[in-house]
């Protein structure tokens, strides 16, 4: 496994966890508990997909993220009987949540930016000093 990916998946392995702590009732009502866990969700997702995807362009990465984000968010307003008793189970419910919110779009805008933008640092760190990009790859 090379380092970047290496890098990018434990990015991702703590980023869950965090995740989790902003669904803690001490932060219930706070931005942090309000807005916190959907842009590391998306944050989460961009660092999967580049963990997977590790010479994908980042901007497709973040596209990417950007249309898998918002199609859960789309999904939550079909309500089915099935799809309602996976969502009642707690690992299904942050996975795919359950009800809409036009916020939470904004919040994987910010999420899928932030892992675009800790990407782009982590591909800078790697790169030799001086040794230039190769012309038309972004980070």
């Amino acid at each position: 496994m090379s380092s970047r990916r290496l890098a990018h998946l434990t990015v991702l392995l703590l980023s869950i966890p965090t995740g989790m702590v902003t669904r803690h009732p001490r932060l219930t009502g706070t931005a942090v508990g309000t807005y916190g866990g959907d842009v590391l969700w998306s944050f989460a997702l961009y660092q999967a997909l580049r963990t997977v995807h590790i010479i994908a362009p980042a901007a497709r990465l973040a596209l990417a993220c950007m249309a898998i984000s918002t199609a859960v968010e789309m999904s939550q307003l079909y309500h089915s009987p099935w799809l309602d008793a996976l969502r009642a189970y707690r690992p299904f419910a942050l996975a795919l949540g359950s009800g809409f919110l036009w916020s939470d779009l904004v919040c994987y805008g910010v999420g899928a930016a932030a892992g675009w933008g800790l990407d782009a640092v982590l591909c800078r760190a790697r790169r030799p000093a001086g040794e230039a990009r190769p012309p038309g790859k972004s980070a």
